[in-house]
């Protein structure tokens, strides 16, 4: 029997991956209001280094938005 919800979810995981002619992306990482900005700097700062290790990304960068503002 073919489950048709898990099929779209995994064909619609597949449409989103990078592929070697991506060139933008835009990537948001949640997290809890409280969380320490110094926690939040170093996660978006090991995406950028696995962007840049794993996907050939000669250019990334991150903002931090908060959410009180």
């Amino acid at each position: 029997m073919i489950d048709s919800k898990r099929d779209q979810k995994l064909k619609d995981s597949m449409a989103t991956k990078i592929q070697p002619e991506t060139r933008r992306l835009v990537a948001v990482l949640y997290a809890p209001a409280d969380e320490p900005v110094a926690r939040l700097e170093g996660w978006a700062r090991r995406y950028e280094e696995l962007l840049a290790d794993w996907c050939g990304a000669q250019r990334t960068g991150h903002e931090l938005i908060d959410p009180a503002a």
